[in-house]
Formats: structure tokens, C-alpha cells, sequence
């Protein structure tokens, strides 16, 4: 089965998930969009995401992660699964389990402000495929707009090391713009 094949039924997947998500979001920069929806069941959060590069690189992904609420400070950890197609030729797609999570901080003094900062890592131990190895980080600023949505700038990077080519393949790095609902 192709990577579309997979794309076309992970896309099918998330919409889905997104009928009956606690939380939807996207974010768009000049070369990437990015969608992620996630169902919270306390105190696990089932996940799903997929990114979109302008120059032709794909990528999604599907997690679980314990989270912790005590306000002013949320944290998530846990693991994904995610498959990645770049736009490099032959030799360029595969997959991985990668663990990491995210901590947000509400700041007191100004509680409709919140700092937020996520990370995964994906090691050579568990990837397949052509993928050597991946990370990814995700720094943001966030503005409760109201009680069920906020927007965010954001500074994101997701990097992949495929096994036959020697430069690290930039799925996303840079600035982007976002908004988030919960249900």
C-alpha cells in the first residue's frame, strides 16, 4: 500500500477522531499546514496529526500520552507512532515510535496568557523503513480568546534522517500562526 493509501486513510482516521475530539487545532506558516486532533479521557489523551509541506513532504501521526492538569501547569508524556514521506526521491519514507510530551505553564498574572513546549524523539531503535531518525520541538506563545479557543504563534521544528541520504530532511522550522477549540 502506497504512502497516499495511508495518508488518504489516516486523513479519513482524523476526521473522524475530530467528530468527537476534546480539542482541534491548526496552524499555518508560507510552506506548512498542520492539523491535530485529540480525544481526552482522563487522565489519557489519544491523539492524531498530519502535517503538510508545501514542496511536496507529508507526514501524521497517531499518539497516546498520560497528562496531568494542576493549574497553573499541565503536562502530557507519552508516545507516537508516526510516518513520515519526504520529497527527496527514492529512499525517502518510513516510520517511527517516538517518545517525548509537552508542558504548558498559565501564567497567574496574566491568565489568558500561557507558555507552552513540546518535544519528541525518535531513535534510531524504533524507526523502519528508509527513516534514520527524527525530532521535533514546538515553542509557543498562547492567548485564551475565549473559554474554548486560543490562538498562538508559534516556533516549530520537525527534523528526519533518512538512512541513504546525509543531510537531515526539514519537514518544518519557522514561525507559524494558530488557533485551537476544545470541547
Amino acid at each position: 500500500m502506497s504512502f497516499n493509501k495511508y495518508a488518504i486513510t489516516f486523513a479519513l482516521g482524523l476526521l473522524s477522531v475530530g467528530a468527537n475530539a476534546s480539542s482541534v487545532s491548526g496552524t499555518l506558516s508560507d510552506d506548512t499546514a498542520k492539523l491535530n486532533a485529540s480525544l481526552s479521557i482522563d487522565p489519557v489523551e489519544i491523539e492524531a496529526g498530519a502535517l503538510y509541506l508545501s514542496e511536496g513532504g507529508k507526514s501524521g501521526y497517531v499518539g497516546v500520552m498520560i497528562v496531568d492538569k494542576a493549574d497553573p501547569i499541565e503536562v502530557g508524556v507519552g508516545a507516537r507512532l508516526r510516518a513520515v514521506e519526504g520529497d527527496l526521491g527514492a529512499n525517502d519514507s518510513g516510520y517511527g515510535v517516538g517518545l517525548g510530551g509537552y508542558y504548558r505553564y498559565i501564567i497567574p498574572q496574566a491568565n489568558r496568557v500561557s507558555i507552552y513546549a513540546s518535544g519528541y524523539y525518535y531513535p534510531g531503535l524504533f524507526t523502519y523503513g528508509d527513516m534514520k531518525r527524527q525530532h521535533e520541538a514546538d515553542l509557543r506563545v498562547e492567548y485564551f480568546a475565549t473559554r474554548n479557543a486560543r490562538v498562538y504563534f508559534s516556533y516549530s521544528v520537525v527534523k528526519t534522517e533518512f538512512n541513504d541520504h546525509s543531510e537531515k530532511y526539514t519537514l518544518d522550522e519557522g514561525v507559524h500562526i494558530g488557533v485551537a477549540a476544545y470541547f
